[in-house]
C-alpha cells in the first residue's frame, strides 16, 4: 500500500469527449473521445467509463505505454509527470454492493514513476496511516520532502474517499500554502489534488469510493509481462476496495482475525508496525478506532493479496519473535499459508468473492504453497 516509466509531454490539455457506455470496449482505446486529459505540472488523463478490473488495467496501462514508447523513461525526472485514471467496475460478489455499484467507485491511476505516484501521494497516505502532518514538522522543508520520494520505495496506495475528505478539512492551512509553491514536485501534488482527487471525492456525494493506485517500474533490458506485473502490485490494493465496499466483509475478517488467537494476531500487529502501519500506540495506550480498523484492513490486503509469496509478503519472512523460517522454504510460509487460506475459503462461502475473480487475485496457497527461489 504504503503504484511507469518516463514520459516527455508538453502538458497541453487535450480535447476530447465522454464515452457513451459504461462498459467501452478496449478496442477503441486511444481514441480521442474515450479520453479527457488535463494539467500543467501533471498530465491527468483519465479513460471515460466503468470497466471491468481487467479491461481498466489495460486501458490505463496502454495510455502509459504509449507514452513511454515515445518519449522514454527517468525515473527521477518530474518535468514529464503523467497520470491515466479509469474506474472499475466493482468487483465484490454481494448483490446488495453490485446493485449500488454506480454510486461505489474504485479509481485505479497509474503513474509514469514511482517518484511520480510517491510525490502525488505520500503525503496522503502518511496522513492517513502514520497519522502525521509532514508539513507540519518545524523541520519540513519543500525541496526535502520532494527529495525523499525519488528513491521512496512504496509501490502503491489506497485512498478511501472519507480518508481524503478528512485531509482536506483538517490540513487546509497546508494545502493552501503549498499551492503557492514554486518546487517542481509540489506543483505536481497541488495539481493532482486539486483535478483529480478533489474533483472525484466532490463527485461521490457522500458515498464511499476508494481509489486504487498503482506503480508498474519497468526493467530495461529485459522482457515482461507490465500487465502481469501491475497486476502484481494491484493485488494488494484491490482487496482494500473489497473491504471498502463492503460491511459484511469487515465482519466475517474481523471475526476470522480475532478468532486466530493471541500469538497470532501479536505476530499480524508486530509485522505491520515493521512495515510502518501505526496499529499500535508505542505509549502503550489503547489503539484508537482508526488504528483498528487499519490493522484488520492491512492484515486482510496482506494475506489474500496476489503477491502473498514474493519479497513483500506479510509473514514470509522471520523476526527475531518469530518461530518461521529465516528464508522461505519449499511450499513454507506458515502463518500465510495458514491464515490465508482459510480466510479466503471464509470470504468465498460467504459470497463475498466469487471463485472466478479470487482465482486471478488471491491464490489458493493450500495447493500453491510459498515457492523457494
Amino acid at each position: 500500500m504504503k503504484g511507469l516509466i518516463q514520459i516527455v509531454l508538453l502538458f497541453q490539455v487535450l480535447a476530447a469527449c465522454k464515452t457513451t457506455g459504461s462498459n467501452k470496449s478496449s478496442d477503441t482505446l486511444g481514441n480521442k473521445e474515450d479520453l479527457k486529459c488535463k494539467g500543467k505540472d501533471i498530465e491527468i488523463c483519465k479513460v471515460e467509463g466503468q470497466h471491468p478490473l481487467d479491461e481498466a488495467i489495460e486501458l490505463v496501462l496502454k495510455q502509459v505505454q504509449k507514452s513511454v514508447d515515445k518519449h522514454g523513461i527517468d525515473k527521477k525526472d518530474l518535468d514529464n509527470a503523467f497520470v491515466a485514471c479509469t474506474e472499475v467496475a466493482y468487483p465484490g460478489n454481494e448483490a446488495l454492493i453490485k446493485s449500488e455499484e454506480a454510486q461505489r467507485g474504485t479509481f485505479i491511476c497509474l503513474f509514469n514513476t514511482s517518484f511520480v505516484m510517491n510525490m502525488a501521494l505520500n503525503r496522503l497516505s502518511t496522513f492517513i496511516e502514520d497519522f502525521e502532518t509532514v508539513d507540519a514538522s518545524s523541520s519540513y522543508s519543500d525541496k526535502k520532502w520532494v527529495k525523499n520520494q525519488i528513491d521512496d520505495g512504496t509501490m502503491g496506495h489506497n485512498l478511501e474517499s472519507q480518508d481524503l475528505q478528512r485531509y482536506l478539512k483538517e490540513t487546509k492551512v497546508f494545502i493552501d500554502k503549498r499551492a503557492k509553491s514554486d518546487v517542481k514536485g509540489i506543483q505536481v501534488e497541488s495539481e493532482f489534488l486539486e483535478k483529480f482527487i478533489r474533483p472525484t471525492i466532490d463527485a461521490a456525494k457522500g458515498k464511499p469510493k476508494s481509489i486504487l493506485l498503482g506503480v508498474y517500474l519497468p526493467e530495461e533490458g529485459k522482457k515482461r509481462d507490465a500487465a502481469a506485473e501491475l497486476k502484481a502490485v494491484l493485488g494488494h490494493e484491490i482487496f482494500h476496495s473489497l473491504y471498502f465496499h463492503s460491511e459484511k466483509m469487515q465482519k466475517l475478517v474481523k471475526d476470522y482475525v480475532d478468532a486466530s488467537g493471541p500469538a497470532d494476531v501479536a505476530m499480524m500487529k508486530r509485522k505491520l508496525m515493521q512495515k510502518g502501519y501505526a496499529v499500535e500506540n508505542k505509549d502503550g495506550t489503547p489503539p484508537s478506532e482508526k488504528q483498528q480498523y487499519m490493522f484488520y484492513n492491512e492484515a486482510e490486503a496482506y494475506l489474500l493479496e496476489s503477491g502473498a509469496c514474493t519479497d513483500g509478503a506479510f509473514m514470509a519472512y522471520s523476526d527475531e519473535d518469530s518461530e518461521e523460517p529465516e528464508h522461505i522454504i519449499e511450499k513454507t510460509a506458515p502463518l500465510v499459508v495458514k491464515h490465508a487460506a482459510k480466510l479466503r475459503q471464509v470470504l468465498l462461502k460467504e459470497n463475498v468473492m466469487s471463485a472466478e475473480w479470487a482465482s486471478k487475485w488471491s491464490p489458493d496457497l493450500v495447493l500453491a504453497g510459498c515457492k523457494s527461489k
